[in-house]
Order: C-alpha cells, then sequence, then structure tokens
C-alpha cells in the first residue's frame, strides 16, 4: 500500500494523471441496473456495424465482444476495450463506454435494448441519442450495434 502511495504522489507531482488503480471505487450501478448488467455479461458477435448509413463488415468480422462487470473487450479487425456503465432506470436505457486505442479513451453515450439472445447498442457521436430508428443512418451522427449473444 505504501508504494501506492508514493507512486501517486509522484504522479501527480510531476504533472500526470491519476493512475487507473488509483481512480476509486469499482463501479456499482443502480440496483434497479443489476439485472441488466448481469445480463450484459458474457461473449456476443457483431451481426450489424453501420455508421453514417454504411454497413462496415470488417467490424463484424473476428470473436466481438466480451463484457465482464464493468469492462469489455471488442475484437474485430482490431482489438478494442475499455469501460462501460449502463442505466435501465432511463427510458430508453442508457449506456456510457470508453474505447481505449492509441492511448485515447473517448466516451460514447448511447443506448440499449435486450431481445432475446441479442442486445442493440445505437452510440452518439455528441450526446445521448434519443431513438433506435434511424439508428446509424447517414446524417445521425450514430453508430448502431447489434450484438448476438455466443453460447458456449
Amino acid at each position: 500500500m505504501r508504494i501506492r502511495r508514493i507512486a501517486l504522489l509522484v504522479s501527480l507531482l510531476l504533472g500526470g494523471s491519476l493512475p487507473l488503480w488509483a481512480a476509486g471505487p469499482p463501479y456499482q450501478p443502480p440496483a434497479s441496473s443489476l439485472a441488466d448488467l448481469k445480463e450484459f455479461q458474457g461473449r456476443w458477435k457483431v451481426t450489424l456495424h453501420k455508421i453514417n448509413g454504411k454497413r462496415a463488415v470488417e467490424m463484424e468480422e473476428g470473436p466481438g465482444f466480451t463484457f465482464g462487470r464493468s469492462k469489455f473487450r471488442w475484437r474485430a479487425p482490431a482489438a478494442f476495450y475499455g469501460d462501460y456503465w449502463i442505466d435501465a432506470t432511463t427510458d430508453p436505457k442508457r449506456i456510457s463506454m470508453t474505447f481505449s486505442q492509441d492511448d485515447r479513451s473517448p466516451l460514447w453515450k448511447g443506448i440499449y435494448r435486450f431481445e432475446k439472445d441479442k442486445i442493440t447498442i445505437v452510440l452518439g457521436f455528441d450526446d445521448y441519442p434519443k431513438q433506435f430508428e434511424r439508428a446509424g443512418e447517414k446524417g445521425t451522427k450514430t453508430l448502431l450495434l447489434v450484438l448476438e449473444r455466443v453460447r458456449p
């Protein structure tokens, strides 16, 4: 514990940001979101990836998403990873995701819904999208992902 404190102090004195392990307690979703959080966990194949009116078939290849309690990994042609947070108390339900790649971690705000063994996620470039209709279409500034659960 003492080494962590020293490393944190040195990092802050040198103008660095807080290291990941010093960022605070693990994500605790609202109690009403726990069922959805459990539903997210596991492996998912990307069956549709659409952005700005174009389907990106190459992003649908590969093992797809693996969601943990608060982290995810997306293996397409490139590997993406990051954190995600959900709020099932809103209508539509909300998801926020950070995609870490090349030392950048942009925050994407989105909405999601479950349909049997599928999740539809719409991520907005600027803010939370308001609807699922027209998601991924040209001019909407959204990314549409449809994921299908991979059964063991």
